[in-house]
């Protein structure tokens, strides 16, 4: 899944930018593959044989989520503006982790109680996703146009005078065709290079942590089965990063307010990651000792044998 938003992403945006359709309309198509896709392990039989149905879907869940971060940008442009856009894109980021948070929390209290039946946690994301589509169409669609970095057009956020679609059509192909940049000249802009580069590499590195830590974490029995500790612990890890990153939203979006600036921010955030990394060893380092010096003590206590 990871790999293919990584491959789609860009496209994706592009397509977002590009469109004259009312974005709105990408979110819940975005949602309904999302809830399909999270559902589908319910097919998923005893064994987990049935590899094609995995990854098919989890890829399928990658493209449909890279449509997601794009179309709330633009319409968070669209209806605020450039000026009261890092405020009001701050809120979204916030909120959307409070929604993670609550979503790893009914997950993990599902699968705990309903173990060992733990796939069906998943209907949770399901029916998170199945929520959001009947609230995208309270989102406003904005200024089209000024959701495309443009500035406002004749079509504004507030204008009741709604013009044709047809018209609206005819106006932002124009817009597109006239000022748009081009990939080109954009990828050749250097601070753009260095921020994709620094971008790619950090997320590189970051995907893989929580997968790490969920399989160290979670364990299994002697019978190869997941422990039911398993899926509460890797929920509370969500919790705590998705908890992390809400607070550190606020905190960014005021020290932006104060004239601190995004690079400080952006560093301490690079920073974290080799920092955490670091404490994943030196705790598997602590629980494979533990490990041994129990494997030791019991093999020395059955080699044991007490005089008749």
């Amino acid at each position: 899944m990871g790999l293919t938003a990584l491959l789609v992403q860009t496209v994706a945006g592009d397509v977002v930018d590009r469109t004259v359709l009312d974005r709105r309309v990408f979110l819940v198509a975005a949602s309904l593959v999302t809830a399909a896709s999270a559902s589908a392990i319910l097919l998923v039989q005893e064994g987990n044989f049935q590899h094609g149905l995995m990854y098919s879907t989890k890829a399928i869940e990658g493209i449909a989520s890279s449509f997601i971060a794009p179309c709330i940008a633009a319409l968070t442009l669209a209806s605020f503006g450039p000026t009261q856009f890092d405020a009001a894109m701050a809120s979204n980021i916030f909120w959307g982790h409070v929604g993670s948070v609550t979503s790893a929390v009914l997950a993990g209290g599902v699968a705990y109680a309903l173990y060992p039946n733990i796939k069906l946690c998943f209907l949770v994301i399901g029916a998170s996703a199945l929520v959001a589509t009947f609230f995208v169409r309270f989102v406003p669609e904005g200024d089209a146009l000024m959701g495309r970095g443009f500035k406002r057009g004749r079509m504004g956020a507030g204008d009741k005078q709604r013009q044709p679609q047809q018209q609206h059509s005819r106006e932002l192909s124009r817009v597109i065709s006239s000022e748009a940049a081009g990939y080109l000249s954009v990828f050749l802009d250097r601070k753009t290079v260095v921020l994709c580069l620094t971008g790619f590499f950090y997320h590189f590195a970051n995907a893989n942590v929580l997968l790490v830590l969920g399989e160290l974490m979670g364990g299994e029995n002697d019978d190869g089965s997941t422990k039911r500790s398993a899926i509460p612990l890797i929920a509370g890890a969500i919790v705590l990063a998705q908890a992390t990153m809400s607070a550190a939203t606020v905190a960014g979006d005021r020290l932006t307010d104060r004239g601190v600036g995004r690079k400080p921010l952006f560093l301490a955030g690079l920073v974290t990651l080799p920092v955490r990394c670091a404490l994943i060893l030196l705790w598997r380092e602590v629980r494979s000792e533990e490990e041994r010096r129990t494997e030791g003590w019991s093999e020395a206590t059955a080699a044991y044998r007490p005089p008749l």
